[in-house]
């Protein structure tokens, strides 16, 4: 915005000093162009930085989201456990279950 002031001040000088009975808008120009310019380099530039920002988010949301789901942690009859410590006893338990699973001899009337 810093370049669109100069330009904008630069044109507006520029009017003051023109003579009118020999009009020369070359300096009137320049000035409107430099204001446009360094307008439309701001606006590109706002362009990248946001996209980039938005970038920049969304991998640290991904990143909060993994440590949150790693580090997260569960009130059991146990104690607090996390997520992996509960996976783990849950296979002990299958373990166990499959072990000590007998053929019953109660469904052979059917």
């Amino acid at each position: 915005m810093l370049g669109t002031v100069v330009g904008m001040i630069a044109m507006m000088s520029s009017i003051g000093t023109m003579d009118l009975a020999n009009i020369d808008l070359t300096d009137f120009a320049l000035s409107m162009s430099t204001a446009l310019y360094t307008t439309g380099v701001g606006l590109f530039a706002n362009l990248l930085i946001r996209v980039q920002n938005h970038s920049n988010w969304a991998c640290l949301e991904m990143v909060d989201y993994q440590w949150e789901k790693s580090h997260r942690k569960y009130a059991t009859s146990r104690g607090v456990l996390t997520e992996q410590e509960i996976l783990d006893n849950q296979e002990k338990m299958m373990d166990v279950i499959k072990e000590h699973d007998q053929p019953s001899d109660d469904l052979d009337w059917i």
